[in-house]
């Protein structure tokens, strides 16, 4: 018999080969396959062809496809809240399940662990890359683009008349010149930030400005407003209070920050007509504000074709900024897109929660404007950013930040996407509520000995809140923001227990209520009163009982007296929310 018939006769297999059809003159893909002119899966952090041969997989910054002019700025708030959410639930599971890389069970635990490194993730959904510098120069493009549509748009109401005219004047109002707009959206202008983006990360960071920023005498007291007051609003969890003490000497040279510096400042001012008097400030209107914030727009125009500036701290500190200033401007739409385009910059450069210097604090101060703007919309935060240490490493200043932190992850629990996400799977939505819950507990445990209050007078406006002061004023603002947390916890984790948990949960809204409120009528200092005012409306949300809502309505009242925040009455937003 022949064995060798059934071999020779089966039908040869066919080699399956990638088409050779394209890529062969690709300009992108990792080195060493553009080098042997094969097509690469540009697969991170390794091409399959470099995998197989076991080869290191470098990439040049400047095969990072640029972005299409079309492409640069099609966000709205609409769809903007679709690319930057993560898919649902995988970043809430690794964080807080799995400190150890051997962690297998998808169960919860109740003891909090946190994952052994920080991570910094991107959407799924997120048209951008890895954080070359290319993506960071297209998000400072795509950033401007947002400040370039609200001033062409209508978005700023007044339309200046002048202009800032501290030296080297920035000239004509910024509508009048449509250039500017083809600077953020022309090919040859994003083909140029392209080819800067072969710069190394050393060379591109190292922008310097040297302006030369005088100031007139009405500039001097409206800038000395910001350093007093506003800037302490930004670096309110900072230990090294790094806007209060580096913004001001870096605006001094540089003129797009002093700006931005002086339009927030204006704007402020023109909210609170008794500081604007004890500055020698009369009949300050939006007008002059409105005149800066076109002089910051005339200055990116020109500085953003630098790629050093891209990546600076300059252009960080300008950016949130303006954010804040769209945030007391009173335009809800105008400071989500803004919000939106600061997260844009920050992820394309990787900043986050444990950044150094005037990065981390810009980070964290945007992590808690985004923390309102989605309590308040119901959404999820824009931060995909998850932590990486235990409490138990952690000193005073982080645990106040981890407390913000943990608010974000409790208003993301409380959106509508998870609520509606909870409904098909009740017992996914409990153990989140768990893990959320052994997170807080652990927060706690490790704060206690900066909690502690110290003896206060008792007064007639503390007869339905018992005063709670607790020093330092960051350590009450920490405490605040975590019985925040507790309220949307509580008021939206399923009840398993019947009756009998509904009653416990109850009591601890109420402890909750009790303490938010006891903290705000010890609060004077004016960032703190900020935190403070959005504390209290969340649990002027959750009071039921009529005599402690007018308690909280007066509470809120003097609060928005010393900060002029929001620019509507908030106190008539609460009392529409308990009519709803």
């Amino acid at each position: 018999m022949d064995t060798t018939t059934g071999k020779h006769d089966a039908p040869r297999s066919k080699r399956v080969r990638p088409s050779r059809g394209r890529g062969l003159r690709a300009k992108t893909g990792c080195e060493a396959c553009r080098s042997r002119h094969v097509k690469c899966t540009e697969e991170r952090p390794r091409c399959r062809a470099c995998d197989k041969l076991d080869k290191e997989c470098v990439y040049s910054v400047a095969s990072d496809p640029t972005p299409a002019a079309d492409d640069l700025f099609p966000i709205t708030i609409a769809n903007a809240k679709e690319v930057t959410q993560p898919r649902e639930p995988v970043q809430d599971d690794r964080l807080y399940r799995g400190q150890s890389q051997n962690v297998t069970s998808p169960g919860p635990q109740k003891t909090p662990l946190w994952s052994p490194r920080a991570t910094f993730e991107t959407s799924p959904e997120s048209t951008w890359g890895s954080g070359g510098h290319s993506s960071a120069e297209a998000a400072s493009l795509r950033w401007f683009g947002l400040l370039t549509k609200d001033a062409t748009n209508g978005e700023l109401v007044v339309s200046p008349t002048g202009h800032a005219e501290f030296a080297h004047n920035p000239g004509q109002p910024y509508a009048q010149h449509p250039s500017a707009i083809r600077a953020a959206t022309d090919p040859q202008l994003l083909a140029q930030s392209d080819n800067c983006s072969q710069v190394n990360a050393t060379s591109a960071g190292g922008y310097v400005s040297l302006d030369e920023v005088r100031l007139q005498d009405v500039e001097v007291a409206i800038f000395k407003h910001f350093v007093k007051h506003l800037s302490t609003w930004i670096d309110v969890t900072d230990p090294a209070a790094s806007f209060s003490v580096v913004v001001p000497r870096m605006a001094l040279r540089n003129r797009g920050l002093m700006s931005a510096v002086l339009a927030f400042s204006a704007r402020h001012l023109s909210l609170n007509p008794s500081h604007a008097a004890a500055a020698g400030l009369q009949q300050l209107d939006r007008t002059l504000a409105v005149q800066y914030y076109h002089g910051v727009l005339q200055y990116l125009q020109q500085e953003m074709k630098k790629a050093s500036y891209l990546v600076s701290d300059e252009l960080l500190a300008t950016v949130l900024t303006i954010s804040t200033y769209e945030m007391i401007d009173g335009s809800a739409k105008g400071w989500e897109r803004h919000l939106i385009g600061v997260f844009w910059i920050q992820r394309s450069q990787w900043i986050h929660g444990e950044s150094e210097g005037l990065k981390r604090c810009i980070w964290w101060a945007w992590l808690r404007q985004d923390i309102w703007a989605a309590f308040k919309e119901r959404r999820k935060i824009l931060s995909l950013y998850m932590l990486s240490r235990p409490c138990s490493s952690l000193g005073f200043w982080e645990l106040v930040n981890r407390a913000v932190f943990l608010l974000g992850q409790c208003v993301n629990y409380a959106s509508v996407t998870e609520v509606e996400a909870g409904k098909l799977n009740v017992q996914a939505r409990m153990e989140r509520a768990d893990s959320l819950q052994a997170c807080l507990e652990e927060w706690c445990d490790y704060f206690a000995p900066h909690s502690q209050p110290l003896p206060t007078e008792t007064s007639e406006a503390s007869m339905n809140f018992k005063r709670i002061w607790i020093n330092p004023p960051a350590a009450a603002l920490a405490v605040q923001v975590h019985h925040f947390s507790r309220l949307l916890l509580l008021e939206n984790r399923p009840a398993s227990g019947g009756l009998r948990e509904l009653a416990g949960r109850e009591v601890m809204l109420k402890e909750s209520i009790d303490t938010i409120c006891g903290i705000a009528q010890c609060v004077d200092e004016e960032a703190m009163v900020l935190t403070s005012l959005q504390a209290v409306y969340a649990a002027g949300v959750h009071e039921r009982d009529d005599s402690r809502r007018q308690a909280i309505l007066q509470l809120l009242h003097k609060h928005q007296e010393i900060v002029k925040w929001p620019s509507y009455d908030i106190t008539a937003e609460l009392c529409k929310e308990w009519q709803s």
